[in-house]
């Protein structure tokens, strides 16, 4: 069941994928952005035991992404 809610959370980002391989599992998430042309992805490191555990990197990840931008959007702000 937290692999079902870590994948939900991350599609609220984009669109989240999740890979075996012989060496273990890896999630990315590809990140909703508006600019023609870009792409944002996010990935786990390769070789988790288990998909839980590389979907919540992959999370933690994201959520350590979107707080420097708001970080430095913020600081912005204060500069004007």
């Amino acid at each position: 069941m937290e692999l079902e809610r870590t994948l939900l959370e991350l599609y609220r980002f984009g669109k989240p994928v999740v890979f075996s391989a012989a060496n273990g599992w890896r999630v990315s998430v590809d990140l909703n952005v508006n600019a023609t042309g870009a792409k944002f992805e996010v990935t786990s490191d390769h070789g988790f035991a288990t998909p839980t555990l590389a979907a919540n990197q992959c999370l933690e990840r994201v959520h350590q992404i979107l707080s420097g931008i708001r970080d430095g959007l913020t600081a912005l702000e204060n500069l004007a």
